[in-house]
């Protein structure tokens, strides 16, 4: 789970199938409005998110496994990343929670 702090959108890690879904954080109580889902064979999310960042240009970080898929702003649908950071040292666990990554 993310909360934007410039756009205050929440982003949320699906387990199955692997997706960041996006909803606006300023949504009235009662039923979700649709979200913004960055999910599918594209994306090469493949596992539950371990973690999700923003920056201030509105990119979207995600970490899983050994890697950091980067998406631009406003991506939604079945996207590749704009990059892929990846590092075989690293393990990021699907089972951790909140804001792991700080970017700057």
């Amino acid at each position: 789970l993310h909360v934007d702090p410039h756009t205050k959108k929440v982003y949320v890690g699906i387990w199955t199938p692997a997706a960041v879904v996006e909803y606006p954080s300023d949504a009235p109580s009662g039923p979700a409005p649709r979200p913004n889902v960055i999910g599918g064979a594209l994306t090469t999310l493949n596992s539950v998110p371990a973690a999700i960042t923003t920056d201030a240009k509105g990119r979207v970080y995600v970490a899983q496994r050994s890697a950091i898929a980067v998406f631009s702003e406003g991506a939604t649908g079945n996207v590749r990343p704009v990059r892929v950071i990846s590092d075989s040292h690293l393990q990021f666990l699907g089972d951790a929670y909140g804001d792991l990554l700080a970017i700057h």
